[in-house]
Order: C-alpha cells, then structure tokens, then sequence
C-alpha cells in the first residue's frame, strides 16, 4: 500500500464502506428469502422488503432498476400465488 496521507485515508473508509453495503445486502438477501419461502406473512414481509430496497437505492448500495425488478418479480410471484390458492 502507499505511503501516502491520502490513500491511508481513503483505504479506511473504502473498508468502512464495504462493511456497511455487506451488511445491508445480506439484509436485503435475507429479506428477499422470506418473500420467497412464505414462512411469515409474505405481503408484510415484501412490504418491509421495499422500503429496505428503497433505503439501499438511497444510499447507492443498489441500483434503481435492479431495486425495481426485484419488487415487480417478487410481487408477481406472490400473487401467482394468491392466485393459485
């Protein structure tokens, strides 16, 4: 690594940063899991989902249109669902 004041500096927040965008994207992996599976109420669950998208769009962690297929994906499958029901 260099010696430089700068690049000490900058490598610490890129592994501060990298810390908080893996935590909420295993947050996010873990609240796409619980949609899928159903195990709680799936409409509460995919609701709490899209704010949690919306959060890391927000943040930049996720992209918008990645953030938006999720949601219409999830959605759609969910009411396949219903439907089927």
């Amino acid at each position: 690594m260099a010696v430089h004041k700068s690049v000490k500096k900058r490598h610490r927040q890129s592994v501060k940063l990298r810390s908080r965008n893996r935590t909420i994207k295993g947050q996010l992996k873990t609240a796409v899991r619980l949609v899928e599976t159903g195990e709680e109420n799936p409409k509460a669950a995919l609701s709490s989902l899209t704010a949690l998208l919306d959060k890391a769009v927000k943040r930049n962690i996720v992209h918008k249109n990645t953030a938006a297929r999720k949601k219409s994906r999830l959605t759609k499958m969910l009411n396949k669902k219903a439907e089927s029901k």
